[in-house]
């Protein structure tokens, strides 16, 4: 036997119970509320039963997401309850992020913040072209083109310079006379 203060009384009850012929609608108003307060089972039958089982199937599901809701919530507090401060906890998660960075596993995951964009140097843009063999791009133009503009809507400096590259090849095709200029 359930026994708690309060219930949700859905409008879709008070809609089927007006349906109702008026001298049924208290047997009906009764029953809800004491199978959704005390779990009382009421004995209908017949077309009674098959109303009051939709109404049921709400309370029942009702319940069952409160009593989920519930677990959930003692699950968190004993989690509190077994930090002994938010410190404590914050630098947990510092110490197996640092654990995660020196196995080599990628920490930039959806947990850590974004790193903040800082300013390449001309001779990161210089190695970056070298690394990934950007030869087509001139590092001095595309570091000065942006320093210029002191890096303005630039989130990621290397992807741009990508972008910079793809855009540069075309034009350096069509400017040269020689077909194999590209190649040497």
């Amino acid at each position: 036997m359930i026994d708690k203060n309060y219930f949700q009384f859905y409008e879709t009850f008070l809609q089927t119970i007006e349906a109702l012929p008026t001298e049924e609608q208290l047997k009906y108003f009764s029953a809800i509320c004491r199978y959704g307060l005390f779990g009382e089972q009421p004995s209908f039958e017949g077309k009674d039963k098959a109303i009051f089982l939709q109404i049921q199937f709400a309370i029942d599901n009702q319940n069952k997401r409160r009593s989920i809701n519930r677990e959930n919530v003692k699950k968190r507090y004993e989690n509190l309850q077994n930090s002994t401060n938010d410190y404590e906890v914050l630098q947990n998660a510092e110490v197996k992020r640092n654990e995660k960075n020196r196995s080599g596993v990628n920490v930039n995951s959806r947990n850590c913040p974004p790193q903040p964009f800082s300013f390449p140097t001309l001779e990161d843009v210089k190695k970056f072209c070298s690394d990934f063999h950007l030869d087509l791009v001139n590092p001095e133009k595309f570091f000065s083109y942006y320093s210029e503009r002191n890096w303005q809507n630039v989130k990621d400096w290397k992807s741009v310079l990508m972008k910079w590259n793809e855009t540069e090849y075309p034009k350096k095709q069509k400017d040269t006379s020689d077909p194999y200029a590209v190649l040497r």
